[in-house]
């Protein structure tokens, strides 16, 4: 009997290939996510010290001083925002991402449960046609004749 050969195996592996590439696509959105976090945290910082080095020395700087302190904190604001921004593009895009890699699973599991499906229709296929030839070699070999179901209704009419 011939193996089994799935119709749609071609479909299926380009659903796993595509399966992989969004992983990897999610996986380095996850890690520019991770980054800009890291930033976020590391300018808030930065912000937090001069802050606090501007609060402390308040009395001590000149106006000008103090007003290119207070410019520099605006502009970590800035900066902040900006990455903040950044960030929730990133979240949107891996909200996205997600989406689009539970479609791919849930079709991929889909196709593999279809050909699953099919191979157990082709191994009992194979099962019935080996019994009905087991049956006809052993019909043959003890001189029985089987009829079949199209022959017994040709003989009754």
């Amino acid at each position: 009997m011939k193996r089994f050969k799935f119709s749609l195996e071609q479909v299926l592996n380009l659903k796993t290939n595509m399966k992989r590439q969004v992983q990897q696509e999610l996986a380095g959105l996850e890690a520019q996510r991770v980054r800009i976090e890291e930033k976020i945290e590391h300018i808030g910082e930065q912000w937090q010290r001069e802050n606090e080095a501007l609060q402390n020395a308040n009395e001590s700087l000149q106006a000008a001083e103090y007003q290119l302190r207070l410019s520099y904190l605006d502009f970590l604001d800035k900066k902040i925002n900006s990455e903040k921004e950044q960030l929730f593009r990133v979240m949107d895009q891996l909200a996205e991402k997600r989406n689009k890699l539970l479609t791919i699973t849930r079709e991929e599991q889909m196709l593999e449960k279809l050909r699953e499906r099919k191979a157990e229709q082709h191994r009992k296929e194979v099962v019935r046609a080996e019994q009905s030839f087991n049956d006809e070699i052993a019909a043959r070999s003890t001189g029985w004749k089987v009829v079949s179901a199209v022959d017994s209704k040709r003989h009754v009419l």
